[in-house]
């Protein structure tokens, strides 16, 4: 039996599920409602179908003598498509109850699952796949754009000869090359004696109920003044999260993580698998710096990532020793969210995590005409109202760089006065009670021989004590 590493894309997933391998926080839910005009035994048929040629889909990891984890495609495996009979009351408890359920991946059970439900008016499917062996093309391919319409209409596939498995191996021999070196030499260069930009709340726990709150932009606005003053619209949403995050950090530089889908080469487009890549970006924010060189920045970082691929995010973490916190995502096409069975168009709804120990994500994508700026928190981070003034200051943001081409950095405001006064107020840090009577500076000797050799003062690389 032939087995392969994981992709380190898998290995971040995996040590995450190691840590909290009850929660479904990388389950990756959708249920879809057709009409009754299509035939329950069609669908089961043409998802296991899908099953049968998608290997992947039939992975099982196991452990070698030396420790590591490999993976292979089962192929014995047969994923049960059970058909339910259900009210359309009942069904929807179902979704809502007791559909989602952690995946175990060391007791051997399918990784995939798939179900069909039948009520009086509709025929539901129902889909959850472990984001240890798909990301989110993987699920578009099987739902929207290519193989459950084809399995449907023509009863087989044609399979996919290079994906996650061949990947892996392909990638392994990457961590080895000289190409490997480079790229860690320039994150270790770029990123020595920096962390990870962080304005969310102290929590003893960052497991809470997800949040999310969404803003909107026209499209055809927004890529209008892109192509005006010639700069890419990833770049001008990006470079708002940096200042955003700078004004509510109070810092001058700031560091966070973005994601591409990682499918960079051509045989990967449609392949099955998890090809996430997380990648760290540092941006210095100079206030006198013209805007559109600011966004012109961006661009440049973000090919700076994938010039440098070759270092996976997990090493980066384990050698640097950082831990990531907030995060930006640009999802540059529109999203299909929607599928077709025997000429029947029908949505496909992804189901919201009930749980998350996600810290602030920002993701921004088009969907009916209009960019949507979704930013997610976990609500033990993040208060609802902290969240929705951090999505509209996004917006904000872009709408006040948009007003004006050749303003600088420090022009740039987020807010109106009102909403900037409570902003800053929601991300102050704890207010302390102190004797009034004292100046500061009779308060900072008392602190300086209480504890000489304490952190004082931290900027970027360095410390220095009360002593000094």
């Amino acid at each position: 039996m032939k087995t392969y590493p994981l992709l380190e894309s898998q290995m971040g997933v995996l040590l995450e599920y190691i840590q909290n391998p009850n929660s479904t926080y990388y389950n990756q839910p959708v249920y879809i409602k057709l009409s009754k005009k299509i035939s329950a035994s069609r669908l089961r048929d043409t998802f296991s179908e899908i099953v049968r040629v998608r290997k992947e889909l039939r992975t099982r990891f196991v452990w070698d003598e030396a420790g590591d984890i490999r993976q292979y495609a089962d192929e014995e495996m047969q994923i049960y498509i059970p058909i339910k009979e259900l009210t359309e009351e009942a069904v929807q408890r179902y979704i809502e109850d007791d559909f989602i359920r952690p995946f175990d991946i060391n007791s051997g059970e399918p990784l995939a699952r798939f179900e069909i439900i039948s009520t009086e008016e509709h025929v539901y499917i129902l889909l959850d796949v472990f984001h240890m062996i798909a990301d989110g093309v993987t699920l578009a391919s099987i739902l929207s754009t290519q193989d459950f319409p084809t399995a449907y209409e023509e009863g087989t596939l044609k399979p996919i000869e290079y994906g996650m498995y061949e990947a892996a191996d392909d990638e392994k021999e990457k961590l080895l090359s000289v190409n490997y070196q480079t790229s860690k030499d320039y994150y270790t260069k770029r990123f020595k004696g920096c962390s990870f930009t962080d304005i969310s709340s102290m929590a003893t726990s960052a497991w809470g109920m997800q949040l999310t709150i969404i803003e909107k932009l026209p499209v055809e606005q927004i890529e209008e003044w892109c192509r005006a003053n010639g700069v890419a619209s990833n770049a001008l949403f990006m470079a708002a999260y940096s200042i955003v995050l700078s004004k509510l950090s109070r810092e001058e530089t700031v560091v966070y993580t973005t994601i591409n889908n990682g499918r960079f080469k051509k045989k990967l487009r449609k392949a099955y698998g998890m090809f996430v890549n997380t990648t760290p970006v540092l941006f210095h924010i100079y206030g006198t710096q013209p805007i559109l060189e600011f966004i012109e920045a961006h661009s440049v970082e973000t090919m700076n990532t994938m010039l440098n691929s070759d270092y996976p995010f997990t090493h980066f973490c384990r050698d640097l020793k950082m831990t990531p916190s907030s995060s930006f995502a640009y999802q540059g096409v529109a999203l299909q969210e929607y599928t077709m069975a025997g000429g029947e168009r029908a949505d496909c709804i992804q189901l919201p995590h009930k749980l998350c120990n996600e810290d602030l994500h920002c993701i921004v994508y088009i969907r009916d005409g209009e960019y949507e700026i979704r930013c997610q928190a976990s609500d033990a981070l993040f208060s609802e109202d902290k969240l929705r003034k951090i999505a509209n200051a996004m917006k904000q943001c872009v709408i006040n760089i948009m007003s004006n081409p050749l303003q600088t950095v420090s022009d740039i405001e987020i807010t109106n006065e009102t909403e900037r006064k409570d902003i800053i107020a929601c991300c102050q840090g704890e207010t302390l009670d102190y004797d009034h009577s004292q100046t500061f500076v009779d308060l900072f000797i008392k602190q300086a021989q209480q504890t000489p050799d304490n952190t004082c003062v931290v900027y970027q690389d360095k410390r220095y004590t009360y002593k000094e």
